[in-house]
């Protein structure tokens, strides 16, 4: 199997976010290698490698299952559509529900109309595909295809990278603001809910022993952060009713959109997520 990438400069990448959400985001690179292999259980994944333009550091990510990489030159790229729609109400909601094809359907009709150029399509890759065959592009132009992982660079990924010193450590001051959390609160909740979490059940003690123990993270149902601002000159009183008690994992997951996803609606992602994957 053929596993030499294709390499871009200054481009633009589309593909969809996350497994949370599948919207088509935007990623400019100024450098960037896409390749088609395989990956997990799947035989035939696009796989995308990239620095983002203005960082020095690499990036890597995989498509799977049904692949979407486009790539074209950054001068002409356009915006993909907001994630939200327009907020009705002082409410916000997402476009489209979990595992909706229209966040891809959409998105190829602003490319089409927009009449951009396509220097490498990794859409619709048929299953049965030889990896090592050409894919032809809307330009024109032969790419390979391509896999993106968040995981395992490729060989000729690591020799680049390897030896280059990356930028870190200079110590900085700044200026913060922050809400200070009531520890009683937090310990109160895992005494009445316990420190598994409430929504995949992980229980840190179970897999780390004494080092887990009575270890969990406390979150707030109506997240601080995002109250009116009238809220903020005095102490905020809450119950415990209105917190529950997640493991560090759905709590990032829970906070990776503002607003935060509600209990219920990341219960419905993990649900729709294992159902896929007992499919596979």
């Amino acid at each position: 199997m053929d596993l030499e990438p294709k390499e871009f400069e200054d481009v633009t990448i589309y593909t969809p976010s996350n497994v949370v959400w599948p919207n088509i985001v935007r990623i400019d690179a100024k450098k960037a290698k896409i390749w088609v292999g395989p990956y997990a259980q799947y035989k035939r994944c696009v796989h995308v490698e990239f620095i983002r333009r203005g960082k020095r550091k690499a990036e890597a990510l995989v498509s799977s299952g049904q692949p979407y990489v486009v790539v074209v030159p950054t001068r002409r790229a356009i915006q993909p559509d907001d994630l939200y729609l327009p907020a009705l109400g002082g409410t916000s909601a997402t476009r489209y529900g979990v595992a909706d094809p229209r966040w891809r359907s959409d998105f190829d009709e602003q490319l089409l109309s927009a009449n951009v150029p396509i220097l490498a399509d990794y859409r619709n890759l048929p299953p049965d595909a030889e990896t090592e065959g050409p894919f032809i592009s809307a330009s024109g132009a032969t790419a390979r295809q391509l896999p993106v992982s968040l995981m395992e660079p490729t060989t000729e990924s690591k020799s680049e990278w390897v030896e280059f010193e990356f930028e870190e450590g200079l110590r900085h001051q700044a200026e913060r603001s922050f809400f200070q959390r009531n520890p009683r609160l937090a310990q109160q909740a895992k005494d009445v809910y316990g420190c598994s979490c409430q929504l995949c059940g992980f229980d840190f003690a179970k897999i780390y022993g004494a080092l887990g123990q009575d270890f969990a993270e406390v979150h707030h149902l109506n997240p601080l952060s995002e109250r009116p601002p009238e809220e903020w000159t005095e102490a905020v009183r809450t119950s415990i009713a209105e917190v529950a008690v997640l493991c560090a994992n759905c709590h990032r997951m829970i906070h990776r959109r503002r607003p935060a996803f509600s209990i219920d609606e990341l219960r419905v992602m993990l649900l729709t997520n294992g159902e896929h994957k007992a499919a596979d």
